[in-house]
């Protein structure tokens, strides 16, 4: 499928340049919190991934089946380590992976204000050559403008 050539559905070599860096920005910011996200002792990740998911310390802890002050326990770093039942039950809950949570090892679900396509397209993105990504840009500038135009 090739973009459409007239001036309306191109954008401007500013245009493309604008919108592959602050797609690069946005990959490059998330590689560095998931990197960042690693080297977190399992309190932290733990803890982070709670408030990712949008839970309370109250509300993880009903639904892992533990007491409340376990899991402030745990987050403030006083416990070190959970049965295994409890930590499959709260990788479930929170929707990452025991390893991750663990370990720190594999990656974390994407960031919530974007979905896994939008991290995985981005991540595509990336591996293209400039070129390439000023045809996609006009690609998807050009179906956006036919949508407009449609309505």
């Amino acid at each position: 499928m090739r973009a459409p050539k007239n001036k309306e559905s191109c954008l401007s070599a500013s245009e493309n340049l604008s919108i592959a860096t602050g797609l690069m920005l946005t990959l490059y910011i998330e590689r560095k919190t998931m990197a960042i996200r690693k080297d977190m002792a399992l309190a932290n990740r733990i803890k982070d991934a709670r408030i990712r998911a949008g839970l309370s310390q109250a509300e993880l802890a009903r639904r892992c089946g533990v007491s409340p002050s376990l899991l402030c326990n745990l987050e403030n770093g006083k416990i070190k380590s959970l049965r295994h039942s409890t930590l499959l039950q709260m990788s479930k809950t929170l929707g990452e992976s025991p390893e991750w949570l663990t370990f720190g090892n594999g990656h974390t679900k994407p960031s919530s204000t974007r979905s896994k396509f939008e991290h995985d397209f981005l991540v595509d993105f990336h591996k293209l050559s400039a070129a390439e990504r000023k045809i996609v840009a006009r690609m998807v500038h050009s179906l956006v403008m036919d949508k407009l135009v449609q309505k």
